[in-house]
C-alpha cells in the first residue's frame, strides 16, 4: 500500500495515542528538551526550569582584570630608591659656590674672601597601607582563579602601588598631614610662594592648549639654565596622544596597491637642544574626574559636606586684582562653583556655593566663602571645583571639575589674596586640564627614601579569618627642584601653527 501521501493529520482522531499530539503538545515536548539560558543558582527549587537543573556551570579560569594592572605603574618603576634610616630623612644641598663677585685681582694682591652656601633640608617618612581579610572557610573551598590568599596579596599590592604612583606627583602634607610631599609640592616649596613658582621659568602654562615641541623646548631650556639636563617627561596618555596629533598634518603616505601600510605616530621621544628626552604616558596623571552634587563621598569616614558661608558665598571681585590670570579667554563669563572637604580617609560630596552663576571680570577674581560641615571626622583640606564657562544651573546635573586643593589653615587665613575665610580663584588652574613633569631622572634630582620595602604583615587571629596588611614606608626627596619643569593646564586645543597646517 502507498502511504506516501498521508499526513499526520490523518491519524489525529485515533484513540491509541499514535500521532495524536497537537501543535501545543509538540511545543511543550520541545520545552522539555531545552537547556534554557538560566544559570544554575537561578533554578534551585524550581519545577518549571526544563533541563536547566542538569547543567554544569561553565566559568572561565582566567580572571579578567578591568581596572589598572602593574603595567600601568610607570613612574614608580623609574624612580631611584635609596634606604632611609630614620623617620625624618635629612639631606644637604650645595646651593652656591660663592657670591657673584668679581674675582680678578691685581698682582700680588690677596683675593677677596668668599664662602659656599650649604642648606640642610628634611622630609618626613610617611606610611602607606591597607588591610585585607579572608575568612577561613574561603581558604577551604575550590576557587576558579587560584589561591584566594595569594590573589588578595597581589590585589593589595597593586592597590598600594596605584596610590603611591599618583601621590609621588600630587601628595601634599599641608592638605592631608598623613601624606608625604609629592614632587610638585617639593618643587613649589623651593620658591617663596605659589605665585613665584607659577611665574618662574620652571612652569610652562599651556592655558588649555595641547603640548607641542616649542613647549618641550622651553621646559628643557629652563632645566639647562639651572645647570641640569632634561631626560624624561611624564604626562597623561591623553596629553601624549594630543602631542602626536600635532604631526598628523605633516605626514603624507602613498599606499601602493596590495600593501597594508600603517599610518599614525607613536612618538616616544623628543630631541631638544640639550639632547634626547624620553616621553612616558602615565595613566595616573590623567585629571581627577568631574563630579556632580549627587556624587557620593569616597569613604564613610570622609568629612561632612562643607557649608556655604553667608548669603553671598561667591562674590565677583572687580578688575586689577594682583596676580590674577583671568584674561579675555575666561574673563567676562559666568561660572558655577562647588567645594568638597578632604581628610586622610577620603573626600566628601560636593556643596554648590550658589545656584546663581557669578560673572568674573577680566583681571578680576572670584571670592569663595565656605566653612566646615562639622561632624566626627573633621576636614584637613578642601578641593575647589568649577563648571565650564557660561553654564546655567541644573539641579544635580552640572559637571564640576577640580581646580586646586587648599588646607584648612589656608582657608582660615585666606588664600590667594582673600581675607580670613575667603578663597580667591585667580584662574591659575583651568578645569579639565592636566599636568606634565619634565625632569632630570637621576640621583642628582630625586630619589625615594625607603624605610621599609613593600611588605605583607600578618595580624593576630581573633576570629576564623586571616587578616594581613600590605605596607610601604618612605618618602620622595627632591634634591634639586630647579632641575625640573612642570607643565600645567594642558588641554586639547591645537595652537595657531597646527591649525594653519591643518587648513
Amino acid at each position: 500500500m502507498n502511504y506516501g501521501g498521508i499526513s499526520l493529520e490523518a491519524y489525529s482522531e485515533r484513540g491509541d495515542g499514535f500521532a495524536s499530539a497537537s501543535a501545543q503538545d509538540v511545543t511543550e515536548l520541545n520545552k522539555a528538551l531545552e537547556a534554557t539560558e538560566l544559570r544554575g543558582g537561578a533554578v534551585e527549587g524550581s519545577t518549571t526550569a526544563s533541563g536547566a537543573p542538569l547543567k554544569v556551570e561553565s566559568l572561565e579560569k582566567t580572571l579578567k582584570v578591568v581596572t589598572f594592572t602593574q603595567k600601568n605603574i610607570v613612574f614608580w618603576k623609574d624612580t631611584p630608591v635609596l634606604p632611609a634610616y630614620n623617620t625624618v630623612e635629612e639631606y644637604k644641598r650645595l646651593t652656591s659656590y660663592g657670591s657673584d663677585a668679581g674675582g680678578f685681582t691685581t698682582e700680588g694682591e690677596l683675593p677677596e674672601e668668599d664662602d659656599s652656601t650649604y642648606v640642610r633640608e628634611s622630609q618626613l617618612v610617611k606610611y602607606l597601607g591597607n588591610t585585607r581579610i579572608i575568612t577561613h572557610p574561603m581558604t577551604l573551598v575550590n576557587t576558579a582563579h587560584g589561591a584566594v590568599m595569594q590573589r588578595e596579596i597581589n590585589n593589595g599590592t597593586i592597590w598600594i602601588l596605584s596610590k603611591l604612583e599618583r601621590a609621588l606627583f600630587e601628595a601634599d602634607s599641608a592638605v592631608v598631614p598623613q601624606e608625604f610631599n609629592g614632587i610638585y609640592k617639593q618643587i613649589q616649596n623651593d620658591f617663596a610662594s605659589e605665585v613665584a613658582f607659577l611665574n618662574s621659568d620652571n612652569v610652562v602654562d599651556m592655558r588649555g592648549k595641547r603640548m607641542d615641541e616649542a613647549s618641550l623646548e622651553q621646559g628643557s631650556n629652563a632645566i639647562i639654565e639651572a645647570y641640569g639636563y632634561a631626560s624624561d617627561v611624564y604626562w597623561s596618555p591623553k596629553a601624549g596622544s594630543d602631542f602626536s596629533k600635532n604631526f598628523y598634518p605633516r605626514q603624507r603616505a602613498m599606499t601602493p596597491v596590495g600593501l597594508n601600510n600603517k599610518v599614525g605616530s607613536n612618538i616616544t621621544g623628543f630631541v631638544s637642544q640639550a639632547g634626547e628626552i624620553a616621553l612616558h604616558p602615565d595613566v595616573f596623571m590623567k585629571p581627577k574626574p568631574s563630579k556632580t552634587t549627587g556624587t557620593a563621598a569616597t569613604s564613610s569616614k570622609a568629612p561632612a559636606v562643607p557649608t556655604a558661608d553667608g548669603t553671598n558665598p561667591i562674590v565677583p571681585v572687580a578688575a586689577t586684582v594682583a596676580n590674577t590670570k583671568w584674561g579675555a579667554d575666561d574673563g567676562g563669563g559666568t561660572y558655577l562653583y562647588a567645594v568638597s572637604a578632604i581628610n586622610r580617609y577620603g573626600e566628601s560630596g560636593l556643596r554648590i556655593l550658589s545656584v546663581t552663576p557669578a560673572t568674573i571680570a577680566v583681571g578680576g577674581a572670584a571670592a569663595l566663602k565656605f566653612v566646615s560641615g562639622g561632624g566626627a571626622n573633621t576636614p584637613t583640606g578642601y578641593r575647589i571645583y568649577r563648571a565650564t564657562k557660561n553654564v546655567a544651573y541644573s539641579a544635580g546635573a552640572n559637571a564640576f571639575y577640580p581646580l586646586f586643593d587648599i588646607s584648612a589653615t589656608q582657608l582660615a587665613n585666606g588664600y590667594n589674596g582673600g581675607g580670613a575665610g575667603v578663597v580667591y580663584d585667580l584662574d591659575f588652574y583651568l578645569p579639565g586640564t592636566t599636568k606634565a613633569l619634565m625632569l632630570q631622572r637621576d640621583l642628582e634630582f630625586y630619589a625615594y627614601k625607603q624605610l621599609a620595602p613593600l611588605m605583607k604583615m600578618d595580624l593576630a587571629l581573633l576570629s576564623p579569618s586571616f587578616r594581613f596588611m600590605i605596607l610601604l614606608y618612605g618618602t620622595p626627596v627632591v634634591y634639586a627642584p630647579r632641575k625640573s619643569c612642570v607643565f600645567i593646564n594642558i588641554g586639547s586645543t591645537a595652537d595657531a601653527v597646527t591649525n594653519a597646517l591643518i587648513a
